[in-house]
């Protein structure tokens, strides 16, 4: 493994048009390709945010009326990372790893993303972050798994394939260790080592899933890994695009109370534990002023359940970008 380079200065932001109305297309983000094993390549592109702070001033005058949001909110479920397409996310029945590579196939400096698909949702932001910097990222994500070695459950049964997965995972990365792991993960509780079979009642705890995480992570920090940690996004309580569907003249009649989401206290106890570890949360991007908000300067900011659209991702990556320099800044 190869240690981290100075992190680079942010790159010149440009705003761009189609996300000020303009009409220019988005770039898209940069390939993945899948293999069980080998790692493939990415393309670039190029920056499409203002800066937190300019975006901050303008808050109030963000746009609401639904009938030009991007994605609409019929489309919306369907607005995900490319790397669902590439076959990046291990469903819930495998326990076999898929690594997919994005940012610079070539750079020295290697970042893993890892966990679920609240870690994946990222993707867009964090392949831009790293084609900009010339990081190279391995992807390694499964449906509803967090990279704990703790027992973890999926619709009430012990999940066991995520319990392999991670196994499989975590001995991969200790034989190559990356200079920076990137996670996040919705899950908030796991199944002590002394529990019985069952579900919740069985005594699932955050302790449980807490000592998971840093049972993976530990070996990878004492090796000289950085870890960064994904805050995880808040719930809205229902489905956004069918009530901003059925709220089209008013869709700020859906947005709703800011609350940290579901698995984000299990990973601040992780950073809280891990020497050197760092949170990074864009909760003020997406709930600004303790709202909650489902349009975003005309961006549709939620797909389904608790996770974000990749739109809305790709408009926010410059930020994201900023913070995990900020993150990973020597001292």
């Amino acid at each position: 493994m190869r240690r981290l380079l100075p992190v680079l200065p942010a790159l010149p932001v440009l705003l761009l048009a189609a996300l000020a109305g303009c009409g220019t297309p988005a770039p898209q983000e940069g390939t993945a390709t899948s293999t069980g094993s080998a790692a493939p390549s990415s393309s670039a592109a190029t920056p499409s945010r203002t800066s937190a702070t300019a975006r901050s001033s303008s808050a109030a005058t963000r746009p609401s009326a639904a009938a030009s949001l991007t994605p609409a909110p019929e489309d919306a479920a369907g607005d995900v990372p490319r790397t669902y397409d590439e076959g990046c996310q291990v469903d819930q029945d495998s326990a076999t790893p898929v690594e997919c590579t994005l940012g610079d196939p070539a750079g020295s400096t290697t970042v893993a993303l890892v966990g679920d698909s609240k870690a994946l949702q990222w993707s867009p932001a964090v392949d831009r972050w790293a084609r900009e910097r010339g990081y190279r990222v391995v992807s390694h994500t499964k449906s509803a798994c967090s990279f704990s070695a703790a027992l973890q459950q999926a619709d009430g049964r012990e999940y066991t394939s995520c319990r392999e997965w991670n196994r499989e995972v975590a001995r991969r990365l200790r034989s190559d260790p990356p200079d920076v792991l990137v996670l996040s993960g919705l899950r908030s509780t796991a199944l002590p080592s002394t529990s019985r079979p069952g579900g919740e009642s069985s005594g699932a705890t955050q302790a449980a899933l807490v000592d998971g995480y840093l049972e993976n992570l530990r070996p990878l920090v004492d090796a000289g890994t950085r870890v960064v940690a994904l805050a995880d996004t808040p719930q809205p309580g229902e489905q956004v695009p069918e009530c901003v569907a059925a709220h089209r003249d008013d869709p700020s009649a859906c947005d709703f109370p800011a609350a940290p989401g579901l698995g984000t206290p299990a990973l601040q106890e992780v950073v809280d534990r891990l020497a050197g570890a760092t949170l990074v949360d864009l909760g003020d991007e997406l709930c600004p002023d303790g709202t909650c908000r489902v349009v975003d300067d005309g961006i549709l900011t939620y797909r389904k359940g608790s996770h974000v659209t990749a739109t809305w991702v790709e408009h926010v990556a410059p930020v994201l970008g900023e913070r995990l320099d900020a993150a990973l800044a020597p001292g």
